[in-house]
């Protein structure tokens, strides 16, 4: 039954998720909204951190830049809700995991499908 329950609830942030925009959820996973833009353009980012380990412990600085409007939203976002985790699928494929640590915003890349 709780598989069942989890496949279905898959299902449902997939569909959400075909949307262009993001899907934004609370620590709960209560949806906030889909299908939307974050515009945090009134928060300063010139740069960014590449973790280049599991443990966020090794970085490369990136210009905040780099990245398409998905990425740079999600990371203007971590900047301004330090609690944040972010999860960008950008259009190719590719995968970014991005959160504020110690003040910093540090994306995680994983591998394209």
């Amino acid at each position: 039954m709780l598989t069942t329950q989890i496949d279905h609830f898959s299902d449902y942030i997939a569909g959400m998720t075909a949307v262009d925009g993001a899907l934004v959820l609370t620590q709960q996973i209560d949806i906030v909204g889909f299908g939307v833009e974050i515009q945090a353009t009134q928060v300063p980012l010139s740069s960014v951190y590449r973790a280049l380990n599991v443990e966020g412990t090794s970085f490369q600085a990136v210009p905040a830049d780099h990245g398409g409007t998905r990425h740079r939203a999600a990371y203007r976002l971590c900047l301004a809700a330090p609690e944040c985790l972010a999860i960008v699928v950008s259009q190719d494929g590719n995968v970014q995991f991005v959160h504020n640590q110690d003040g910093q915003v540090v994306f995680w890349d994983q591998l394209s499908f």
